[in-house]
């Protein structure tokens, strides 16, 4: 029964997501030495263009509440990954690019093409893949169209990321004392 089972990622991506932060100690005005409470606010002042950093708050791709690397990285390493995916099933990743388009019938939402993280629920096509599945009456294809391949690379490569990384951290950290 494993075999012929599928796990199915659908979800929406091309709108701006709050990823990350800038913090600043959130010192008291006059002395500037007096630590307020929360002792840390976002730093409204920072910007960074090309980190997509703007009023403290970095953004990149995803549906509006959760980022595309959240989104799509389990998605894409479970594919060919024995460890991850112990039973080799089928995975099936597909995205849905945010195309919002105002209604007057429907003006709160963002009307059949949307990606964004509730409104997707409205999005005819994925609507539409869920039936399929659901009644097995046609097969739903693989669509990728973010950049979460070359997202996943990046994590993977880097000495501190990835799921490689997690499943071997507890033989690099062994319990002991915690330096103060």
């Amino acid at each position: 029964l494993a075999a012929s089972m599928k796990i199915y990622c659908l979800y929406g991506v091309g709108v701006k997501t709050e990823r990350g932060y800038v913090y600043k100690r959130n010192l008291d005005d006059e002395s500037g030495s007096k630590l307020l409470d929360p002792p840390y606010v976002i730093d409204s002042g920072y910007n960074d263009p090309e980190r997509n950093i703007s009023s403290g708050v970095r953004t990149t791709d995803g549906d509006g509440s959760v980022p595309l690397m959240s989104l799509g990285y389990m998605c894409h390493e479970w594919v060919g990954n024995k460890k991850l995916n112990p039973s080799e099933l089928g995975i099936v990743t597909k995205e849905f690019k945010h195309e919002a388009e105002f209604s007057m019938s429907d003006p709160m939402r963002a009307g059949p093409k949307a990606g964004e993280h509730c409104d997707i629920l409205g999005n005819e096509e994925m609507t539409l893949d869920i039936l399929k599945i659901v009644t097995g009456t046609g097969s739903v294809e693989t669509r990728i169209i973010s950049d979460i391949k070359e997202i996943v690379e990046k994590i993977n490569s880097h000495e501190l990321g990835g799921v490689n990384y997690a499943s071997t951290a507890e033989s690099r950290f062994k319990p002991g004392p915690v330096p103060v």
